[in-house]
């Protein structure tokens, strides 16, 4: 894999060079393709298909997006928790 980033362009698709009325049309497809015609269907099935029709910009912006989904689902678990022992000690 090997990307050409553009550090200095005024997004994220832009950066790597995908289009997003492009990306947005090859999802839906590979969403209405696995749901309709996939026999058995599991992630690896999905991830096939993405690899399939997708090129490498495309699944690094989606690898990317996975990644800052993780990071504010860490965020957001590590602020509950400051919450639950707030409460703990303040409840005594």
């Amino acid at each position: 894999m090997n990307i050409p980033f553009n550090h200095e362009a005024n997004g994220f698709t832009e950066a790597l060079g995908v289009n997003r009325q492009e990306f947005a049309q090859k999802i839906g497809e590979c969403l209405r393709d696995f749901s309709t015609n996939t026999e058995n269907p599991n992630l690896s099935k999905l991830s096939e298909k993405l690899q399939n029709n997708m090129n490498d910009n495309e699944l690094l912006l989606l690898a990317t997006n996975e990644v800052l989904s993780k990071l504010d689902e860490m965020e957001d678990d590590i602020s509950m928790m400051e919450k639950m022992f707030k409460n703990l000690f303040n409840a005594n």
